[in-house]
């Protein structure tokens, strides 16, 4: 039988204190309330910092038996910089992107059985950057291979282009997720024409159009989409998931906000 998981791409909002959270919950408090009510959650922060063993220490311990920690590598991994400006020639293999992978595994160990799926959260690369799929993956499949198999991990590309036959090839090879994710600019994962399941398990991530709600609201504290759109996706959702009997468990859903 298929697991689902479900959670959020944070649990630091700090918009979320009185509609999720209990007035007066204090940030060290949030994550241990979040898994009071959710069994996972995505760590964004990772991709603005390695991470440490102490934050990794400390999320393991407010977190109870069975929960699930995703975590995102470090943003000089996936662009070859310690800033968004991307250094193609030190993509995923340069010094930099090297030391940064071994600081951001070494912190994730720290969480033990907490410690799920590692996600390659690539930029939308423009063409200038890296012209073809081909040149990305000269790339991405080096660095997969060093990775160790001690973890598992998720990719995910926001290069409509590259949704092909060939990417989804090579992540079957080494036993990597593609993400599947509905975000601004891509097409719904119901669209692709790739195969969807590259290993065991599937990674969804419900983006949906941040650039229209963050237009709407700055405090992230009540839904400001109608909620008959978002039930409209999420039965798009459950249609796609339905249909792929091959998704096999476990299954992680992360939705942001």
């Amino acid at each position: 039988m298929t697991e689902f998981r479900s959670g959020t791409s944070s649990w630091s909002e700090k918009g979320w204190v009185g509609p999720f959270y209990p007035r007066g919950t204090k940030p060290a408090d949030m994550l241990a309330y979040y898994a009071t009510q959710f069994d996972t959650v995505e760590c964004d922060s990772t991709y603005y910092g390695s991470g440490s063993k102490r934050n990794a220490a400390a999320w393991r311990a407010k977190t109870p038996d069975g929960f699930v920690m995703a975590a995102k590598f470090p943003q000089p991994v996936v662009t070859g910089t310690d800033d968004r400006q991307v250094d193609a020639a030190n993509l995923f293999i340069g010094d930099n992107a090297r030391c940064v992978t071994d600081g951001f595994l070494d912190a994730m160990r720290e969480l033990g059985p907490r410690c799920g799926p590692l996600v390659v959260q690539t930029p939308k690369y423009a063409k200038r950057d890296i012209p073809t799929l081909r040149e990305f993956l000269d790339k991405l499949e080096p660095f997969l291979d060093a990775l160790p198999r001690t973890f598992r991990y998720a990719l995910e590309v926001r290069r409509p282009d590259w949704l092909t036959e060939e990417l989804t090839s090579a992540l079957r090879k080494r036993d990597v997720a593609i993400v599947l994710a509905e975000f601004t600019g891509m097409p719904h994962p119901d669209e692709w024409e790739c195969e969807l399941v590259t290993t065991d398990f599937t990674y969804c991530r419900l983006i949906g159009d941040r650039y229209r709600t963050e237009a709407l609201t700055e405090t992230f504290d009540k839904i400001v989409i109608p909620k008959a759109e978002h039930t409209q996706l999420l039965e798009r959702w459950k249609r796609l998931l339905a249909s792929r009997s091959s998704i096999r468990e476990p299954a992680a859903m992360l939705r942001d906000g």
